[in-house]
C-alpha cells in the first residue's frame, strides 16, 4: 500500500477521513494467500482483541503462525502491524544486518527462520538501538533495512565474514548481551535419553545408515530444530544440493546448523522413526 502512485501500482476505490488517496501494487500468489487468510472475520476478531490488550502474545502468535509455514517475516509482521510499538518489523534486510552486527557469516540467503529469532534475538537489539539512539521505531526499522538491502544486493550466494565494525556503532553493548540464534539447546541428560532408543533399536550411535552417519550431534540438531517450531514439525524438503539451493525445511536447516551441503532430513527421520 502506497501514499503515492507509482508505475507499477493501481489507484484503490477509497481514500481516508481526510481525503487522501492510497494505491497499490499487486504481489505473490503465496502473498495473496496469506492476506486472504489474515482477512478473515474470526482471525480479525482475535487481532483487534490483541491490540486490544485482551488476548495475550503467545496465544495470538499461534493465529499468526497458521498463516504460512514457510516463513517466520509474514507471521511476525501480522503481529507487528497491530502491536507496531512493541513488536518490531522483522525481514531479511534487517536480519542481516544484525547477523552482521553479531558477528556470524551473512550470504544472500541469510534470514530469519524462527519465532526465536524474532523474540529473543532480534527484538531485544532493536529495543536496545531505540534507547541508544533516541529515534522513534520507524526512523530506525528504515534506518536498518537501507544498509541492509545494500549488502543483500553486494554479495553473491557464498557466506562472507562481516567487515570491521566501525567504532561510532554501539555494537559492545549488543555484545554483553544473550541473544540466542540457534534453536534452545537440548540438555545432555534428554540427548542421552533420546539416543537410547536409537541405540536399541537401530544400531550403536554413531552408525552409518543408508550412507549418512547418524551422529549424536545429527540426532540432537533435529530434535532442536523440530522443537522450536511452534508445531514441532517442518516439510523435509529435501535435496541433492547446496543449501543455498534447498528450500527452507528440516533438510536445509540441518545443512545451515551443521555446516554441510549432505541431504540428510529424510534418512535421520526414518532412524528416529525405527528408534520409536
Amino acid at each position: 500500500m502506497r501514499s503515492k502512485q507509482i508505475p507499477s501500482s493501481s489507484r484503490l476505490k477509497f481514500s481516508d477521513s481526510k481525503g487522501c488517496q492510497y494505491y497499490f501494487t499487486h504481489t505473490t500468489e503465496t502473498n495473496n494467500k496469506v492476506i486472504e487468510k489474515a482477512l478473515k472475520k474470526e482471525r480479525l476478531k482475535t487481532a483487534i482483541s490483541f491490540r486490544n490488550g485482551e488476548v495475550i502474545y503467545d496465544k495470538f502468535k499461534c493465529y499468526a503462525d497458521e498463516l504460512t509455514y514457510s516463513a517466520i517475516v509474514l507471521p511476525a509482521f501480522y503481529i507487528h502491524i497491530w502491536r507496531p510499538i512493541d513488536y518490531s518489523i522483522l525481514d531479511e534486510e534487517v536480519w542481516k544486518i544484525f547477523c552482521n552486527e553479531k558477528g556470524q557469516p551473512v550470504s544472500r540467503y541469510t534470514k530469519p527462520r524462527s519465532w526465536g529469532n524474532f523474540e529473543e534475538a532480534y527484538t531485544s537489539f532493536f529495543k536496545r538501538l531505540i534507547d541508544d539512539t533516541g529515534l522513534d521505531w520507524r526512523t530506525v526499522d528504515r534506518g536498518l533495512w537501507v544498509p541492509g538491502h545494500c549488502l543483500k544486493e553486494g554479495m553473491d550466494n557464498r557466506s562472507i565474514k562481516p567487515p570491521i565494525k566501525s567504532k561510532n556503532f554501539a555494537s559492545s553493548d549488543y555484545e554483553k548481551q544473550e541473544t540466542k540464534l540457534n534453536p534452545t539447546q537440548i540438555p545432555a541428560n534428554l540427548l542421552n535419553k533420546a539416543c537410547y532408543p536409537v541405540d536399541q533399536n537401530v544400531d550403536n550411535v554413531p552408525f552409518r545408515y543408508r550412507g549418512i552417519m547418524i551422529t549424536r550431534e545429527l540426532i540432537k540438531i533435529t530434535m532442536e530444530l523440530l522443537n522450536t517450531e511452534p508445531t514441532k514439525t517442518l516439510p523435509q524438503n529435501c535435496r541433492n544440493d547446496v543449501r543455498g539451493k534447498t528450500s527452507d525445511g528440516l533438510d536445509r536447516r540441518i545443512k545451515e546448523s551443521l555446516n554441510t551441503d549432505l541431504r540428510t532430513a529424510n534418512i535421520i527421520s526414518d532412524a528416529l522413526k525405527l528408534a520409536g
